[in-house]
């Protein structure tokens, strides 16, 4: 006899233990780590944003939105669009 509850319950840890240590050992997903805590469907997901939203904040979190810091040497990266001189990584990027 197998309970199919208990199995189940198994395979989901399972996965989320395995989504964990996929992410923590990324280095591209530094980023990730910094806003997403669980293994669950996010509620910026569910809101009524055009397709270009989704794909912009799916970027950003996943960090593979093209910003300069992942491109250029460090004296490089100072953002183009303010006049603070400062890199342009994740953080300047959304404040």
């Amino acid at each position: 006899f197998i309970d199919l509850k208990i199995t189940e319950q198994r395979l989901i840890n399972f996965d989320k233990q395995n989504w964990r240590d996929s992410v923590r050992n990324s280095r591209k997903l530094r980023t990730y780590l910094q806003f997403k805590e669980s293994f669950r469907t996010e509620d910026y997901v569910l809101l009524n944003q055009s397709k270009y939203e989704r794909s912009i904040i799916a970027q950003f979190r996943c960090g593979i939105i093209p910003l300069r810091i992942e491109n250029e040497s460090v004296n490089e990266r100072l953002c183009k669009f303010c006049s603070s001189n400062a890199v342009e990584d994740e953080l300047h990027f959304l404040i």
